[in-house]
């Protein structure tokens, strides 16, 4: 049997994808991967000893529709001359455009649908495009992977999707081994710490005006921000004023690191404003890190801790809210925010491991086809 696994970027398939990578190699499964170009390419590919495809039409954020329609025609091509039995597609347009391409092949597929993304945040006629654009590419799906409820409900009462069709999987999947914490205690300055792609809908302008204010109260403490910016598709005013904040000293951001967990372990809290995720990975290593928490009242945030017991959940996009938990989190004791690191190591060894992970595919995807 031949799997076929297509995403946006290598770095994609590196970071979240391995899992069910894992999954399908033990079950003797030949895998080949599509995806662009990257600097995560040939690691990748070292990593996962399969064939990989290089895409050249898949420009993630980008909204041309002649080079949406070269996407569908690529992945057309590429399943029509590789054949697979089973093609696994990640992120927007695979799951639309590689759902098309694969209808008409005759191919099974399963779409993985790990958060919604950012036309989803405001209803208009961006998120209604969306959703039939998605009606198209999910209607054949053998399988439809969501990681939270509140997406998959969302799909199944505007009619993109059928409930028989749709499964849950508890993230991407955490290594509780490599994500595992140097218990100490932390001397001043007490430091807030996120990780995360550089982008709006991170929040991060909000995190960075919270910090802003907090400052002007306690000045030495420190905001750490890690995470790649794809500067060419930030809107200028954006990342001037996101430059302004670095630059003043609010906040001390060090790009893209390759492992967190030096920074995670420098922490006292962690901080992810975001106005929506799938299942936020970077929290979950913060929380398998025993950090307490900060993150907002939405899907894929809300679902993976107990306020006040593991963190605090504040509003997306209001800063005094914000500020007010960042405060919060100070002022409890050390011996206070140890019990909530603790507490939410637990629940991420409980629920969100990568053999958690790997045994919901395996249920999902060999058990279930054998009943």
């Amino acid at each position: 049997m031949k799997a076929l696994l297509v995403s946006n970027s290598s770095w994609n398939l590196l970071n979240f994808r391995m899992p069910l990578i894992q999954v399908l190699q033990e079950h003797s499964i030949e895998i080949q991967t599509a995806a662009p170009e990257d600097q995560w390419t040939e690691t990748f590919k070292q990593k996962c000893n399969c064939t990989h495809h290089s895409l050249q039409h898949l420009a993630p954020r980008g909204n041309n529709p002649v080079q949406d329609l070269l996407l569908f025609f690529e992945l057309y091509k590429l399943y029509k001359k590789s054949k697979p039995d089973l093609v696994f597609h990640f992120t927007v347009k695979p799951n639309i455009y590689g759902g098309l391409a694969a209808r008409i092949s005759g191919i099974s597929y399963v779409a993985h649908l790990t958060g919604l993304g950012k036309a989803f945040l405001k209803k208009g006629f961006n998120s209604r495009l969306m959703l039939q654009l998605y009606r198209l590419g999910l209607k054949k799906a053998k399988e439809v992977i969501f990681h939270n409820e509140e997406d998959r409900d969302y799909f199944i009462s505007n009619g993109v999707v059928r409930s028989i069709q749709t499964f849950i999987v508890p993230g991407s999947g955490i290594d509780i081994d490599h994500y595992r914490p140097h218990l100490k205690i932390h001397e001043k300055p007490f430091v807030f710490v996120y990780s995360g792609r550089i982008l709006p809908e991170k929040g991060i302008l909000e995190l960075c005006e919270a910090a802003s204010g907090l400052k002007l109260k306690y000045p030495d403490i420190k905001i750490v921000m890690i995470g790649s910016a794809d500067e060419k598709l930030l809107e200028r005013k954006w990342l001037e004023k996101f430059r302004f904040y670095c630059r003043e000293g609010i906040v001390n951001w060090f790009g893209h690191q390759e492992d967190p967990r030096e920074w995670l372990n420098q922490a006292h809290v962690f901080v992810l404003p975001s106005y929506r995720e799938g299942k936020s990975k970077s929290l979950l290593e913060a929380m398998a890190m025993c950090l307490p928490v900060i993150s907002t009242d939405v899907p894929g945030c809300r679902d993976l801790f107990r306020e006040g017991a593991q963190g605090l959940l504040v509003p997306p996009g209001q800063v005094s809210s914000l500020q007010h938990a960042m405060e919060q989190m100070m002022l409890k004791g050390t011996e206070e925010l140890r019990r909530m690191g603790m507490v939410n190591r637990r629940v991420v060894e409980l629920k969100y491991s990568s053999v958690k992970v790997k045994q919901m595919y395996e249920e999902i995807l060999f058990q279930q086809s054998e009943k």
